[in-house]
């Protein structure tokens, strides 16, 4: 079972009591817990074909 902090960083940073998150929020130490715990990784941004060929 993972860490429950690390847990409840990947939820909070999606989701919110009225739904989906429009943009994530994350503090850095809160990534560095999360990664550490390993439920959550380095965000990375693509672009659409980047993203057909990486898939």
């Amino acid at each position: 079972m993972s860490d429950p902090k690390a847990r409840q960083i990947l939820i909070d940073t999606y989701w919110t009591s009225m739904g989906w998150r429009d943009r994530p929020h994350l503090f850095k130490e809160d990534l560095q817990w999360a990664m550490a715990a390993g439920v959550m990784f380095e965000p990375k941004t693509l672009f659409h074909n980047e993203m057909v060929e990486w898939i």
